[in-house]
């Protein structure tokens, strides 16, 4: 059964309207001196809407700690999911800003070309 990508899409579209976020979407892009050396500059990628999930969390074991208690670090899960298009690709270490906090994409991920599953790290 082939994937109905004009309705998946819809969806995505309406979930993101209902609680939407503007992202500016920026790339430090290598600016060469010729010598093997150079400097980064910004480079804006895009602007669209999205929605930033951080409802996931995720309980790992310090496996550096050999006492018998241990230690378990929650770790929150910033997502970000947008709808798919041609103009621009997320790559990894993209970043942006919402509210005075910068994030920067780890793990983007097109689904079949209809949406941008992109994980997230806050940097500070």
């Amino acid at each position: 059964m082939p994937i109905n990508k004009s309705r998946i899409k819809a969806k995505v579209s309406q979930a993101i309207s209902n609680l939407p976020t503007s992202i500016t979407l920026w790339r430090d892009v290598l600016i060469s001196d010729g010598y093997d050396g150079g400097s980064t500059i910004p480079q804006e990628v895009s602007t669209f809407d999205g929605f930033l999930d951080a409802s996931k969390s995720a309980i790992n074991a310090d496996s550096t700690n050999q006492s018998d208690s241990g230690m378990l670090k929650i770790v929150k899960k910033i997502s970000l999911l947008t709808v798919y298009d041609d103009s621009y690709k997320i790559q990894v270490n993209d970043y942006f800003t919402v509210d005075g906090v910068k994030h920067r994409i780890v793990y983007p991920r097109n689904q079949y070309e209809i949406y941008w599953e992109c994980e997230c790290e806050v940097v500070k």
